[in-house]
């Protein structure tokens, strides 16, 4: 908003005449605060880490950039390698279980008569109906 009113300035015209620059994604807006701390990176990047990250720390895992979050993708054994510490841990899932901290993914609102079934299908836990949740309620 300040450069449109520089710009407008420049042009003597009003910001709406300017018009509005493009957002290029990812936009993500951020606030001031964030940036004040001392958990930065490099490129003064917020650090943004899930509940679980001393977890996976604690084994060795490797980490990756998960849009504005730093994502456990695999935890190596000593000596394997990227694609036998893969396999391993997708036959261990498979055969078992296995964990992910999808924390960051909680951020969507789903209503509806249907929502309920919809969560079912897409998580391991089952989600409350809506005749449940509403008893629960009182």
């Amino acid at each position: 908003m300040n450069a449109l009113a520089i710009a407008a300035q420049a042009l003597n015209k009003p910001i709406a005449e300017v018009g509005l620059t493009t957002f290029r994604l990812p936009y993500t807006p951020v606030t001031f605060g964030l940036f004040g701390g001392l958990a930065r990176r490099g490129m003064f990047d917020p650090v943004r880490e899930t509940p679980l990250h001393s977890w996976f720390v604690a084994r060795g895992a490797v980490f990756e950039e998960s849009g504005l979050w730093k994502r456990a993708s695999r935890v190596p054994l000593a000596g394997e390698s990227k694609e036998q510490t893969i396999k391993r841990e997708c036959l261990r899932t498979r055969a078992a279980a296995g964990i992910m901290d999808a924390s960051t993914l909680g951020k969507i609102e789903v209503v509806g008569p249907d929502a309920a079934e919809f969560l079912n299908r897409l998580y391991v836990i089952r989600s409350p109906s809506s005749a449940s949740a509403a008893a629960a309620m009182g």
